[in-house]
């Protein structure tokens, strides 16, 4: 081999063993929507954007959710079929609203206790109505892939640990149902999904989907959650408030946006801390009495 050739060869290799290390070192990657330095993602490497359908596929698993969500609708038939039968009015009387709209589901570990039976019943309500009202619509949920930051926070390790890496866990973001059925939303049993909750990024996905819809006047956002957002791996490698400071970031830029509005819907949390327009349940009853409603006006255009 020639002097050039052997040259040309280190060359090659230089390069791809500082592109090696360039992606080791890199804690400072960021999506054109992150608003500011102040927020930072070691990487997006291991990150997922999933149907709910593609997480159906293990057969056992599905007929885990699907026995979960008949029992969950079955101990609760009268309220369930009271709060559908509502949703078909509201959306009968909305139908003309110039709206596009989405739910975006927080899928943290805590909402096992009796919140995604919840969330199921409302999720279902929320695409009725939008059906009747002859609305775009999608419902959406967070989570992430593992717990306490794997794959990610690994990586990390490997790495040597630098300080302030930023997010240190992989997201999964889930279409639960793209506005064409609600059969994806057996998904929210599976026995594996809850994980941890990184609310700003997941914000930031639901206003991009939704602005894909087909045009309307305004876009309507709501988010169901039942607490702050929450990543063990991040949190004790940056600052405690670092998740919280990006979602009320993400907030403010959202609520200046004239195509669009938003409005948090606590579970026995109240989210008016982060949320201009909120509203709290603490029982499930008043699903059709305050909840329903409340979503309705917001479509119309009201507030």
């Amino acid at each position: 081999m020639t002097l050039a050739g052997v040259l040309a060869g280190l060359a090659v290799v230089f390069l791809l063993l500082r592109s090696a290390w360039d992606w080791r070192g890199r804690n400072t990657t960021r999506q054109p929507a992150q608003l500011s330095e102040r927020y930072k993602i070691w990487s997006t490497t291991h990150d997922e954007v999933v149907s709910a359908a593609s997480l159906m596929t293990d057969g056992q698993k599905a007929a885990v959710a699907r026995g979960k969500r008949e029992d969950a609708v079955r101990k609760n038939q009268p309220a369930v079929e009271e709060e559908q039968d509502l949703a078909q009015s509201l959306g009968r009387s909305i139908r003309g609203a110039d709206a596009r709209a989405c739910l975006l589901i927080d899928l943290s570990g805590s909402m096992e206790r009796g919140g995604i039976g919840v969330a199921y019943r409302l999720a279902v309500a929320f695409a009725n109505m939008c059906r009747a009202g002859g609305l775009a619509h999608e419902v959406l949920g967070f989570t992430t892939v593992n717990w306490k930051g794997a794959p990610l926070r690994d990586d990390w390790i490997r790495a040597g640990q630098p300080a302030d890496p930023g997010r240190l866990c992989a997201l999964r973001h889930v279409i639960l149902s793209d506005g064409q059925g609600d059969n994806g939303l057996d998904a929210l049993f599976l026995p594996d999904l809850l994980r941890e909750n990184i609310d700003g990024e997941a914000l930031l996905w639901a206003r991009e989907r939704l602005l894909a819809l087909p045009p309307a006047r305004h876009g309507q956002i709501f988010v169901l959650s039942d607490g702050a957002p929450v990543d063990d791996a991040t949190l004790d490698a940056n600052s405690a408030t670092c998740l919280q400071d990006h979602l009320q970031e993400v907030l403010a830029d959202i609520e200046g946006d004239r195509r669009l509005r938003i409005a948090g819907i606590g579970l026995g949390y109240d989210v008016a801390r982060y949320y201009r327009d909120s509203l709290r349940v603490d029982d499930a009853r008043t699903l059709a009495s305050d909840v329903l409603p409340f979503m309705a006006r917001r479509l119309s255009g009201g507030g």
